[in-house]
C-alpha cells in the first residue's frame, strides 16, 4: 500500500483523501498527459524540458495547463518535504477535467496531480554489466496526434511491458508497423556504429524522450556524429555497443538483444556518456544538461 501525500490542484492532501471526479475525461477517455521525472538531492532533473514537453503535448489535445511552471516546481518542492524525500520518482498528471458523458460539451478546469514516491533504483550491476533486451511481438502503434505524446492512453506500452516480463526481460524493443526498430516500452535506444551514434528516427512513432534529447545535446557538445534513421533488426549486427535512456534510470548499457551479445558492454562510447551524465549530476547543471 502506497502511503504519503499528493498534490491535487494546488493542495497537498493525504493520498487516501485525494479525489477526482468520476466524470473526469482522463478517467473516462484517457484524455490527458503526464510526465515522469526524478530528483537528485531534492532537485528535479531537466524540469524545464519536461514541462515544455508536457505543455506542448497538452496543447495538441486541447488542454491548457492551469498552473505556471513556478507553481508546479513549488508544488514538487513542498511535496518532497511533506513526504521526506530527496531522491524521488515524481509524476505530474494533467487530465481534461470533469465533463459530460460523451466527447463533446462544456468542461471544468483540468485536473492536475503531482505524485512523489521513493525512487526505484536499478541494481548497480545493471550499470556495470548491462541488461538483455528482447524483440517484442507487440508493435509500437502509430501516434494519434502525428507526433507521439505521453498521453494517459498507455495501453500499447503496457502490452509491450507485459510481454517482456512474461519472457523474463526487464525491457523489450518495440518495432513499428514496417518492422523498423522504434524504442523500448519505457525507454529510447542508442547504438554505436563505427565512429557515430545511431538512434531510431521519430518517424518510427517513438516518444522523443527528454533524456534522449539530453543525450543528443551531449553528443553534439562532444563532437560525436549522431544519425537518426529508420532501420530493421538486421542492422543490429553492425553495432558494437548500445544503451537505453529513461528519465528514471538514466543511461543503461545494453548487453545483448535476443541473445546476440554486443562486442563491448559497456563500450567506450556508452561509458563516456555515463561519465558525462554523472558529472552533470554532480555539478547540478540541470538546466541545459551539458
Amino acid at each position: 500500500m502506497i502511503t504519503g501525500k499528493v498534490w491535487v490542484n494546488g493542495k497537498i492532501v493525504p493520498i487516501e483523501e485525494a479525489c477526482i471526479s468520476v466524470l473526469d475525461h482522463g478517467f473516462l477517455y484517457g484524455h490527458g498527459v503526464f510526465e515522469t521525472m526524478r530528483t537528485y538531492a531534492g532537485r528535479t532533473f531537466l524540469f524545464r524540458e519536461h514541462l515544455e514537453r508536457m505543455r506542448s503535448s497538452a496543447a495538441l489535445i486541447r488542454i491548457v495547463v492551469p498552473f505556471t511552471d513556478r507553481q508546479l516546481e513549488q508544488g514538487i518542492s513542498e511535496l518532497l518535504m511533506e513526504n521526506r524525500l530527496t531522491e524521488a520518482y515524481v509524476r505530474i498528471t494533467v487530465s481534461r477535467g470533469a465533463g459530460p458523458m460523451g466527447i463533446r460539451g462544456e468542461f471544468g478546469s483540468p485536473t492536475v496531480l503531482i505524485f512523489a514516491k521513493p525512487l526505484p533504483l536499478l541494481p548497480e550491476e545493471v550499470y556495470l554489466l548491462g541488461r538483455d533486451l528482447c524483440i517484442l511481438q507487440t508493435r509500437r502503434n502509430s501516434p494519434e496526434t502525428g507526433t507521439r505524446i505521453k498521453s494517459l492512453n498507455y495501453l500499447n506500452s503496457l502490452l509491450g511491458a507485459w510481454e517482456a516480463e512474461e519472457r523474463g526481460y526487464a525491457e523489450g524493443i518495440m518495432l513499428d508497423a514496417k518492422g523498423n526498430i522504434a524504442e523500448g516500452t519505457v525507454s529510447n535506444l542508442f547504438f554505436v556504429e563505427e565512429d557515430h551514434l545511431v538512434t531510431p528516427s521519430p518517424d518510427t512513432g517513438l516518444l522523443t524522450g527528454v533524456t534522449r534529447s539530453y543525450v543528443l545535446t551531449i553528443a553534439k557538445s562532444l563532437g560525436i556524429e549522431t544519425v537518426e534513421a529508420a532501420f530493421s533488426t538486421e542492422r543490429l549486427k553492425r553495432f558494437s555497443e548500445g544503451f537505453t535512456t529513461n528519465s528514471l534510470s538514466g543511461i543503461v548499457p545494453i548487453r545483448s538483444v535476443e541473445g546476440q551479445l554486443f562486442p563491448e558492454c559497456p563500450g567506450p562510447v556508452t561509458s563516456l556518456f555515463m561519465e558525462r551524465h554523472k558529472l552533470v549530476v554532480k555539478e547540478g547543471a540541470f538546466d541545459h544538461g551539458v
